[in-house]
């Protein structure tokens, strides 16, 4: 039995990527053409954003006020149903400490919200940047 939400699709990495930056533009077009069907949403993973940020800061060497402010932006569109959520947390410990990577700013926000604390840690930088991280 099919369990289907009506009229949401998925969007990968590259696809949301090719949006943001436009780097590729046969494929930025092609991107543009999906999100722009009416009547549909888009669902986007928790897994696609943590992706799209660590292919911009890692590989693309860009500046994580510029990761922030692009991921914000696309999240924020009228037909992308799951929105920001958790990120909002996420985006502002990415932005104020700049050496916690964006996994363990996410963990970390996570473990918060969801009162899961102390996050066990053997990352001294986790441990000691974060109110969540505990030292293990």
């Amino acid at each position: 039995m099919e369990s289907r939400i009506k009229d949401v699709e998925m969007l990968d990495t590259c696809v949301v990527l090719r949006m943001i930056l436009r780097d590729v533009p046969e494929q930025a077009k092609r991107a543009v053409k999906i999100l722009s069907r009416k009547g549909k949403r888009f669902y986007i993973s928790e897994m696609v954003i943590y992706e799209a940020a660590y292919v911009m800061e890692k590989r693309m060497e860009m500046p994580r006020e510029y990761i922030v402010d692009s991921l914000k932006d696309f999240l924020s569109g009228e037909n992308i149903c799951n929105g920001v959520g958790i990120f909002s947390g996420v985006f502002q410990m990415y932005l104020e400490h700049p050496k916690l990577s964006f996994a363990d700013c996410y963990l970390a926000v996570q473990a918060g919200s969801q009162g899961t604390t102390p996050l066990w840690t053997f990352d001294r930088k986790l441990a000691g940047q974060t109110e969540e991280g505990e030292l293990a």
